[in-house]
């Protein structure tokens, strides 16, 4: 279903009078390279990622390049120079808009970034304070996500006691949720 995806976003962006619609062509743009990525791809994710940033920052819209900044996470995993920065412009703009959810998520990018770059240390206030906001939001998908990383935090600090409560809370959220998102 995500060819399929791509195929309909493709025929979308291909269309003339989609020029005119610059907000909802970075949308599709932002899609459309996250599918391609994901569909491994990345030559032209990347190429349809940029262009939906650009338009972003050509149209002012913070709030859309706030979150597009976040999807970059794919290409750049293993290239820290260049995503950090985009994660922590992510969260610059978030907390100045106040968009609590796309700060959760670039928060709990730049935590797995850091948890798999830097340290566990360096990690835990990321994870800690998008935790809090995606128990404040509502999303509990994202939040058990985010717990799964935490664990792994506390296991690598032998934080054990620590592990487990989060370990607890992460199953209950998940049975709530209907799913056990897999752990990092």
């Amino acid at each position: 279903y995500w060819s399929e995806g791509q195929h309909w976003l493709h025929l979308a962006l291909n269309l003339p009078q989609s020029e005119s619609f610059p907000d909802a062509r970075a949308k599709a743009l932002g899609g459309a390279g996250r599918l391609a990525l994901h569909l491994g791809n990345t030559v032209a994710g990347r190429n349809q990622l940029e262009a939906c940033v650009a338009l972003y920052r050509e149209s002012g819209n913070k709030q859309g390049l706030a979150e597009s900044l976040t999807m970059w996470e794919v290409n750049y995993r293993n290239a820290p120079l260049t995503l950090r920065p985009l994660l922590e412009e992510s969260i610059h703009l978030a907390r100045e808009i106040g968009d609590k959810w796309i700060l959760a998520t670039a928060l709990q990018e730049l935590g797995c970034f850091l948890l798999s770059h830097e340290s566990a240390q360096a990690a835990r206030p990321s994870l800690e304070e998008s935790a809090a906001l995606f128990r404040a939001v509502g999303d509990i998908h994202r939040l058990t996500a985010g717990l799964s990383a935490r664990i792994a935090v506390e296991t690598m600090q032998e934080n054990i006691t620590q592990a487990t409560t989060l370990a607890h809370e992460f199953l209950m959220q998940a049975r709530e949720f209907g799913k056990i998102p897999a752990l990092i």
